[in-house]
């Protein structure tokens, strides 16, 4: 084997190395980038929880804000699925809605819910994040406020995503 050559397999194997490190920095950069990814634990800084969820409040809010009903429903949980897909509680829903009775909607589905009852709530206004508190590493409490009300939404870590449960 001649010198060239050897040079030329030294470069080859610096260009695959160097190559899938970067692949590599892509892929967990994206993982970092969406909230709904992120991993904690019991022992985590306050000041670090609240930002996770403020990160995570907001890329729900905007969700909703940009009528993405497929990822809005990506990121509620299995059990609000469940409740949201029963036909018997989208109707004690709509009939305990002023708002739905008076518009004569009645739900029939989660997409349903999400176009009358999730969209229309930010009609006066958006949320705005306020506090978080930790409950386990797989639940957080998230307390926003409207113009005129409290409201606490609950995250649950589950199937490696955060998502709102009911």
């Amino acid at each position: 084997m001649n010198i060239k050559n050897i040079y030329l397999i030294i470069i080859i194997i610096f260009f695959i190395i160097f190559n899938c490190e970067t692949t590599k920095n892509k892929i967990n950069n994206k993982s970092e980038n969406d909230p709904r990814k992120i991993e904690i634990n019991e022992n985590i800084d306050i000041n670090q929880l609240k930002n996770h969820m403020k990160n995570l409040f907001t890329y729900i809010e905007n969700l909703i804000a940009k009528a993405d009903y497929e990822k809005w429903y990506e990121s509620i949980s299995i059990k609000y699925k469940k409740y949201l897909n029963d036909p018997i509680n989208l109707k004690i829903i709509t009939n305990s809605s002023d708002y739905l009775k008076n518009r004569k909607i009645e739900l029939k589905d989660p997409k349903d819910y999400f176009e009358f009852v999730v969209i229309p709530s930010r009609e006066n206004g958006i949320l705005n994040f306020f506090d978080c508190e930790l409950i386990t590493k797989n639940h957080v409490k998230v307390i926003c406020f409207d113009k005129n009300d409290k409201l606490i939404y609950d995250f649950i870590f589950e199937e490696n995503l955060w998502r709102i449960d009911r």
